[in-house]
């Protein structure tokens, strides 16, 4: 048997890898599986620091402080629970609005929306708040918000339907000390 010559021999073929197409897909699957999991995990901690909220007791003079000068809507009645529940969701949002100090309170109300708007409105004004543009209407919520110096009061009236009736809760948040970003 002769051993074959190596200039004669062709040379190997080149292993073929990956299409740049299937990269692209690799890395656009990997992209949705890092943002799946950072949803989850901010879901997580919004609801973990909601349930850590709830099991708090509910300290209304400490709920009435926290809200500053914002005005209590006339006859609605404090919401334990929804304060509770917005407190927990304001502290895992806190990043978001960098602010000093975060205070939140919950009202109880049956009022027209129009109403609640109006009288916020012109209550907000007295107290020297300049209106922002943040208005949100989606169906549910109703939500405003003011600036004043360092000091921003948002007001979010949700709708909650309860014992055949249309309830609104009225979610009242106060920021002060903002930092500029």
């Amino acid at each position: 048997m002769s051993i074959p010559d190596p200039s004669s021999t062709p040379p190997p073929v080149p292993r073929r890898g990956l299409s740049p197409w299937a990269w692209v897909g690799i890395g656009c699957g990997g992209l949705t599986l890092l943002g799946f999991g950072g949803c989850a995990v901010f879901v997580w901690s919004v609801t973990n620091q909601v349930r850590t909220e709830m099991a708090k007791p509910f300290v209304e003079s400490e709920a009435i402080a926290s809200i500053g000068d914002i005005p209590r809507y006339p006859g609605a009645q404090i919401d334990a629970m929804g304060s509770k529940a917005a407190r927990g969701g304001l502290l895992a949002l806190r990043r978001m609005i960098p602010a000093n100090r975060q205070g939140v309170l919950a009202l109880r109300t049956v009022d027209p929306d129009e109403k609640i708007v109006n009288w916020y409105e012109t209550e907000m004004k007295k107290l020297g708040y300049e209106r922002r543009e943040m208005r949100e209407q989606s169906g549910r919520n109703n939500q405003l918000a003011w600036r004043r110096d360092k000091a921003m009061a948002m007001v979010q009236i949700q709708h909650d339907r309860k014992k055949g009736e249309v309830e609104k809760l009225i979610v009242l948040m106060r920021f002060e000390g903002l930092k500029e970003r």
